[in-house]
């Protein structure tokens, strides 16, 4: 999949962001998720929710993240809540880090957040994309 650059220049330097096109959307993030760096999180994903049509579905890929705060599972949280306002699922691919998945262990967030071992298996959901359709027309 191809990925855009998104916002050169306007986020910190210690996190890298790139995002797909499409729905659904793909957002990539590399470096450190913590305190510093979390608003790099919460201003891709509410430029993502501005635009129109809105996607139905964001994809967090957090395999290139190396390290995940407290701060960085809160925004997660938050990016969930977001996105649900919006009608909008938010999945997060934990990736082949194990401290990604330490993090959202200890903190209770995997039970709080939509979580798939890699983006393949959070764009490939079969029947649960068709229940997410069946949800949205409630």
């Amino acid at each position: 999949m191809d990925y855009k650059p998104w916002g050169s220049g306007l986020l910190p330097e210690d996190v890298q962001v790139s995002c797909s096109p499409g729905d659904p959307t793909i957002i990539a993030l590399g470096g450190e998720l913590d305190t510093h760096t979390v608003v790099a999180l919460e201003w891709v994903v509410t430029a993502i929710l501005a635009r129109h049509p809105r996607p139905r579905v964001i994809v967090m890929d957090l395999d290139e993240v190396g390290f995940l705060s407290v701060a960085g599972v809160r925004a997660l949280h938050a990016a969930t809540d977001r996105a649900a306002a919006h009608l909008v699922t938010f999945r997060v691919a934990l990736g082949r880090r194990a401290i990604v998945r330490r993090a959202l262990a200890v903190t209770g967030a995997e039970a709080l957040l939509d979580i798939y071992p890699d983006r393949y298996a959070a764009l490939d959901t079969g029947l649960r994309r068709v229940f997410d359709d069946l949800v949205r027309d409630l």
